[in-house]
């Protein structure tokens, strides 16, 4: 374990913050900012393609970025990693993820999952949303206009591949999903809406902005890692496309972390440059000094930014870092 110290030199008026490390090492996880708390769920805890029960995190975490002092364990709920997490309004939602349905040790069995469940900061009490239509892991979702929005992802379950198919086999066909969901928060018991979805990846990530959803990186149902990314607009109910991501090496936008900060899409993928769109061009803003994928990107305040987990080989990590958005 070990604690990033950040000191701004270059921008006095920021005051320098220790975040201590997480409290385990972990990647593919979910996590979300609401009222002044960053809030962490879940993850895969071992090294990669090594996948069990025991080792799938259900943990729910939190720490106050105002003074942060130590991550506090609240009310846990399943064992997850790549599931959808978002929060607004004092409530974090878990929507779907992978679940291995074995222990250490033996041959991996996942599964993704179709629960939908909210937990309530105020109450500290879990409680039930209606289940998606199918189940989905590997996808993000988004909050906007008190809309929960679901993209990307797969339904898997390797209990139903060949006997010949190991889970991590880059050339299995899998489906995946092609259409969107949305939840009305204001009435839940309406159901999840499906909006179509002109792509088909997984290991992305999902960002709402100003009326718009975009959609950066992951995989495709062909195996082809990806930059691309896709914008859709609620209003119209239209997608279109804006340039790729000027990402480096063989993973593209594959596992990108992204948020919003101060109006901006801000993004994150392998590599450890950070890139902010900027009329509709991506520019180069700030660099982490650890590259990291399958990692998390939250907003902090003043322009920052704090990545935190994820992996940059084999090993999960569980240090967190502050960035600077550079204008």
């Amino acid at each position: 374990m070990r604690f990033t110290l950040l000191t701004l030199l270059f921008a006095p008026a920021l005051h320098a913050i220790e975040i201590p490390a997480l409290s385990e090492p972990v990647t593919s996880f979910g996590a979300a900012v609401t009222e002044g708390y960053l809030y962490t769920y879940g993850g895969h805890m071992a090294e990669s393609h090594s996948w069990s029960l025991p080792t799938t995190s259900g943990a729910l975490q939190r720490i106050n970025l105002k003074e942060p002092g130590k991550w506090e364990a609240l009310s846990s709920g399943p064992q997850v990693q790549s599931p959808g997490v978002a929060a607004a309004d004092g409530k974090v939602y878990l929507i779907g993820g992978m679940q291995p349905q074995n222990g250490q040790g033996e041959d991996p069995v996942l599964k993704s999952l179709d629960h939908a469940l909210v937990f309530d900061t105020k109450t500290s009490q879990w409680s039930e949303l209606p289940k998606l239509p199918e189940p989905r892991s590997s996808h993000d979702v988004a909050i906007l206009n008190n809309k929960l929005y679901v993209v990307g992802g797969w339904p898997l379950n390797t209990a139903k591949d060949s006997a010949d198919e190991a889970p991590d086999d880059r050339h299995a066909e899998r489906a995946f999903h092609d259409k969107g969901l949305v939840l009305d928060l204001a009435n839940p018991g309406a159901g999840w809406q499906s909006f179509e979805q002109p792509f088909q990846r997984r290991a992305i990530a999902l960002v709402a902005l100003a009326g718009k959803l975009y959609v950066l990186g992951g995989m495709d149902a062909e195996n082809k890692v990806s930059a691309e990314a896709d914008v859709y607009d609620i209003a119209s109910k239209t997608w279109s496309k804006l340039p790729e991501m000027p990402v480096e090496g063989r993973t593209k936008g594959f596992a990108t972390a992204a948020c919003e900060v101060d109006g901006e899409l801000i993004a994150s993928p392998r590599g450890g440059k950070i890139f902010a769109l900027r009329n509709d061009t991506w520019q180069e803003a700030g660099k982490l000094e650890q590259s990291r994928y399958f990692h998390q990107l939250e907003p902090l305040d003043d322009g920052r930014v704090i990545a935190l987990g994820g992996t940059s080989g084999d090993e999960p990590l569980d240090d967190v870092e502050v960035a600077k958005i550079k204008k």
